[in-house]
């Protein structure tokens, strides 16, 4: 068994020093004595603002044996927002990881009247022992316990007592949301949780101590937190820091690990990548590569349809796709098992190119409420789908088409200090959680996201759209990256029953018939007619919005005011 927590240092290309299991645990308990030393109460809150260094892993354990709650701070985060999550979860500890970091906390506490200390990875001659409320003091004299006052010594053993003493339903966590409702609100996730919530994981994915990984994307986000930290002490896996995400694919080719997991900006650049490799290559390589995705897509297909291939055919598969192979070597590394994306929606061709090439990429679904919601399965999974229920979870839609996530172990302790919030969070029977997303669930299980509630378009006909199908149609091209459909309260040209439409087409219209007689109409709410009673448009001229005479309190695509003019579609027949 291996028992391995390596980290890869920037612009080296190779592996540098490893942490062992055993090592890992006994900094962990250090760090841990030296939080009770300085006062860290069970249950109050240990914050850490750092990248993917081994200060993460080795401060978030050592503040869950103290019994502590551990925050996660971006490192991306103003100062105005680490003085936000500071204030709001009472931190009374803060690790931080650079001098940089260290400048940003200077300037969030400023004025700072509750007790504070900050221990921060920088040399002491950098740091400011005392400023009002707030002391700081480096990490090596922290974790060596040189902190703590006199009359502080034997608290270490009070410190791994305390890690014995914790229970399930105590909070482990606060992971703060990303505030795209509102502002960010501090998710309560239990010791529980998070136990429950590794063990869905390692049971969805059939992960064993063989497998292993990178970690690369922030600690202080959910998924990397428990799918990636918490499942990988579950399981024993191995994992390689990147501090760098530029050094991503360099680290993957060092590691090999058999485990990726990404967004989805990830998988297109190695579909890009491949295309690249494709449009180059010599054009007996390009007829083979050109056979191995054809072949590709028809295995994939009858993969997720649960179908065995022949043996020749897969043989002659593998054997073509020996030409693509070097290109996937040089991104996922040559001992890649599973992929899998989250966080967003992964184009659909992507996936099934990659699919073809032997990458099924797995897409998941969850929120920090409930991280561990559906998870495609590396033998049963649907591209276009976010997969089936993971382990502990019930799905269900609401009458309003609204995916809901049944209470469970999974499931968050409510938000912190927002007992209100908390609540509505859940079905008026405190049951189901409601997630927001709109969704359907097929036959076989599978759920698809089709929207968010509070983004549906409500028109005046009662109708209401979503417009995350519209705009993932547009961005299904070569020509947009991105779309975003909005409401502006315009109204929409369409024939009303009464006119029939013969507005529309007046050329149709009978001979010696006027433009009135076949423009008017009494229904109030049908544009046309209406325009023709105010405006009195010729037949030629249908865009009404284009041949605006009169002042108009509109605005053009760029926010500005229309102008008052006749335009040349109409020549100014208006």
């Amino acid at each position: 068994m291996r028992w391995r927590f390596a980290s890869l240092p920037p612009a080296t290309g190779e592996l540098s020093r490893a942490l062992t299991w055993r090592a890992w645990h006994t900094a962990a308990l250090d760090v841990a004595t030296a939080c009770v030393a300085a006062g860290g109460a069970r249950g109050a809150s240990l914050a850490i603002l750092a990248g993917n260094r081994l200060l993460w892993p080795l401060a978030e354990l050592g503040g869950a044996l103290a019994g502590m709650v551990t925050v996660g701070i971006y490192p991306t985060s103003a100062p105005s927002q680490v003085r936000a999550l500071l204030q709001d979860a009472g931190v009374s500890l803060l690790v931080v990881d650079t001098a940089e970091q260290l400048a940003k906390v200077r300037e969030a506490t400023s004025g700072w009247s509750e007790p504070l200390l900050v221990i921060a990875d920088v040399a002491d001659a950098r740091l400011v022992p005392c400023r009002g409320a707030v002391r700081e003091v480096s990490w090596t004299a922290f974790a060596a316990g040189r902190h703590v006052p006199a009359g502080g010594a034997g608290a270490g053993g009070a410190g791994c007592a305390r890690g014995v003493a914790i229970g399930v339903d105590d909070i482990a966590m606060l992971i703060y949301t990303s505030g795209s409702t509102g502002e960010p609100k501090g998710a309560r996730i239990s010791q529980r949780c998070v136990i429950e919530s590794a063990r869905s994981v390692r049971d969805t994915l059939a992960l064993t101590d063989e497998d292993s990984s990178l970690s690369f994307l922030p600690y202080c986000h959910a998924g990397e937190r428990l799918f990636g930290l918490y499942t990988r002490i579950l399981c024993g896996m191995s994992a390689t820091l990147v501090g760098d995400p530029l050094e991503i694919w360099e680290a993957q080719v060092a590691a090999a690990p058999t485990l990726f997991g990404g967004m989805p900006r990830f998988f297109e650049k190695v579909y890009e990548a491949l295309l690249a490799a494709r449009s180059d290559a010599a054009s007996d390589v390009a007829t083979r590569w050109d056979r191995a995705i054809v072949a590709g897509r028809e295995r994939s297909r009858l993969r997720q349809d649960g179908i065995a291939r022949s043996g020749p055919a897969e043989a002659a598969w593998r054997l073509d796709l020996s030409v693509i192979r070097p290109t996937l070597d040089r991104h996922f590394g040559a001992r890649l098992r599973l992929a899998t994306s989250g966080g967003a929606t992964l184009p659909l061709e992507v996936a099934e190119y990659l699919d073809a090439c032997g990458v099924p990429v797995l897409g998941a679904y969850g929120q920090t409420e409930h991280l561990c919601a559906a998870f495609n399965r590396p033998g049963h999974y649907r591209h276009d789908s976010v997969g089936v229920a993971m382990p502990g979870t019930t799905i269900r839609i609401g009458d309003d088409g609204e995916v809901q996530l049944q209470r469970s172990a999974l499931t968050f302790s409510g938000y912190h200090r927002r007992p209100e919030e908390s609540r509505a969070a859940f079905t008026p029977d405190g049951e189901w959680l409601r997630t927001g997303d709109l969704g359907t669930l097929d036959a076989d299980g599978f759920l698809r996201i089709t929207g968010r509630i509070k983004e549906l378009i409500a028109l005046s006909n009662g109708k209401k759209v979503a417009p995350l199908p519209l705009e993932g149609r547009l961005c299904a091209g070569d020509f947009i990256a991105h779309a975003v459909v909005t409401a502006r309260g315009i109204r929409i040209w369409s024939p009303c029953s009464r006119c029939a439409g013969r507005w529309w087409n007046a050329g149709s219209a009978r001979a010696g018939s006027s433009p009135r007689e076949t423009t008017s109409c009494s229904t109030p709410r049908c544009v046309p007619c209406w325009t023709r009673r105010s405006r009195a448009p010729t037949p030629r001229c249908r865009v009404r919005s284009r041949c605006a005479s009169t002042p108009s309190s509109r605005t053009t695509s760029r926010w500005k005011p229309t102008r008052s003019r006749p335009r040349t579609r109409c020549g100014g027949r208006w």
